[in-house]
């Protein structure tokens, strides 16, 4: 039986800009498990998806239009894992599409504008998805994926 884990360790970057002022990104319910099971004869295995994870991010009045990038940990993964926002909140940014996850930062969230307040923030739903194929065989990838809110 041949089944592929992706355990996710979710971690939120803070970034403080030169003037001492913050933006900022917090991960609720960050940690996620996704088990790929063994594929049919002459298929590939079926993906797998998790909706678990969200994020909240706050911005200044006085800042610039951000962005949120994410990455991984792991530079040479076994399996594919991407990530995606969704249901993000309404005027709080725009998503950019699936996220193949590398060590690489990939915007993930852009335009986001100034003066998003933590008693309204900016909000939305996390999508990973992790796929393998028959030949990539059994084992697991463990990934520790950061997301950083940063100027655009």
């Amino acid at each position: 039986m041949k089944k592929a884990f992706h355990t996710l360790a979710a971690m939120a970057a803070i970034l403080l800009t030169s003037l001492g002022q913050a933006a900022d990104v917090a991960i609720l319910n960050g940690d996620v498990s996704l088990t790929i099971t063994t594929a049919a004869a002459g298929q590939q295995p079926p993906a797998v998806t998790d909706e678990t994870g969200q994020l909240e991010w706050t911005t200044l009045v006085t800042d610039a239009v951000k962005k949120i990038v994410t990455q991984t940990n792991l530079a040479g993964p076994s399996y594919t894992l991407s990530v995606r926002a969704v249901n993000i909140s309404a005027g709080d940014g725009t998503g950019a599409g699936a996220v193949v996850l590398s060590t690489t930062p990939a915007d993930l969230v852009v335009d986001i504008p100034s003066g998003i307040q933590p008693l309204d923030p900016g909000t939305c739903t996390l999508r990973y998805a992790a796929s393998a194929t028959v030949t990539g065989g059994a084992g697991t990838d463990n990934h520790s994926v950061t997301f950083t809110i940063t100027d655009q």
